[in-house]
């Protein structure tokens, strides 16, 4: 098994670099849908197609989100992570093909019905770590959600501006996917048992100390 495994503060470094990529990889396209879809249809259907794409996921939340915490339940958090990420991965998949608005609208309501990674995140993580390091790792996830929300936002302008919207959704699909296969390689199944982890220095440090305290102060906040 990974050494990584055995350690508090190498978990919580995971935990961190996993959400900021797959939170990132989400919000890439997240502000350039009424570029996109501008170019796909008429101005009287943008008007319903540009609220929809934003309304559509969180419908989709709403609706199963207590589905997914009962199923979570059942399962465990290291598996509701790896359907949400799945989700995402598949349905921004299908989404770079797509040019046609219904089936857009479609699949952003099933994104949102799949969605739901940040929630098991930190239950696995509480499940895994001593109770006095729990803030500090909804700290860290926190600014793992801040940060990769703003880097995926101007990764995805970048990649806009040189490529198209295609390539937006791909990279996003494809980020979501290698997310979703180191979760299920290097993290064991959570069964609640805090003693499984060992407070000891970090082999594979994924977060310099120095920069997790900076982005503590900046994003804290945010």
């Amino acid at each position: 098994m990974p050494k990584f495994i055995g350690s508090v503060s190498c978990l919580m470094h995971f935990l961190f670099v996993v959400q900021l990529v797959s939170m990132g990889a989400i919000e890439m396209s997240g502000p350039f849908w009424p570029v996109h879809l501008k170019s796909l249809s008429l101005t009287s259907e943008l008007r319903f197609s540009g609220t929809a794409v934003y309304v559509l996921p969180m419908v989709g939340i709403m609706l199963t989100s207590t589905f997914w915490g009962e199923m979570g339940d059942r399962m465990g958090n290291k598996m509701m992570m790896l359907r949400a990420l799945l989700g995402l991965s598949l349905t921004q998949f299908v989404l770079a093909w797509t040019d046609n608005i219904m089936v857009i609208l479609i699949l952003r309501f099933i994104q949102g019905a799949c969605a739901g990674y940040i929630a098991p995140a930190q239950a696995y993580g509480v499940s895994m770590i001593p109770s006095d390091k729990r803030p500090r790792l909804f700290a860290y996830l926190q600014i793992s959600t801040n940060v990769g929300s703003f880097l995926g936002t101007l990764v995805g302008g970048i990649i806009l501006d040189y490529l198209s919207f295609f390539w937006i959704n791909m990279i996003a699909a494809i980020l979501c996917l290698l997310s979703a296969v180191s979760i299920l390689i290097f993290l064991p199944q959570s069964h609640g048992v805090l003693s499984c982890l060992k407070e000891k220095p970090c082999l594979d440090k994924s977060i310099p100390q120095f920069l997790t305290n900076i982005l503590v102060l900046i994003f804290l906040d945010y």
